[in-house]
């Protein structure tokens, strides 16, 4: 609920959790785009 997202807010993830997460994105988007 809205705690999920306040805890999120108060602890800032590291630059290499933010990358990995980038990562994941990019390619579940790429993988999404070629089965379109």
């Amino acid at each position: 609920g809205t705690d999920g997202l306040y805890v999120g807010y108060v602890q800032v993830p590291e630059p290499g959790q933010w990358a990995a997460m980038f990562g994941i994105a990019a390619l579940g988007f790429a993988v999404w785009r070629r089965r379109r």
